[in-house]
């Protein structure tokens, strides 16, 4: 799979559908989100995971260094 990157100020603008469907979907309790096709995490893959703001800070010290 390719990786494809590109630039916040270079994408057009959205447009008023695209808006109201994000709009929504921010709107939607987590109760109607439907998860069933996502399989289930193993105990190791949970106990890997960083919590959010540790995730975080690892991917910002990572994009300073590339630069």
């Amino acid at each position: 799979m390719a990786i494809v990157s590109c630039r916040l100020d270079e994408l057009p603008p959205m447009t008023d559908e695209q808006i109201a469907r994000l709009q929504a979907l921010a709107e939607m309790p987590d109760s109607e989100i439907d998860c069933s096709d996502a399989p289930e995490m193993t105990d190791e893959e949970l106990a890997r995971m960083l919590p959010w703001d540790e995730a975080m800070e690892k991917w910002r010290k990572q994009r300073l260094a590339a630069v």
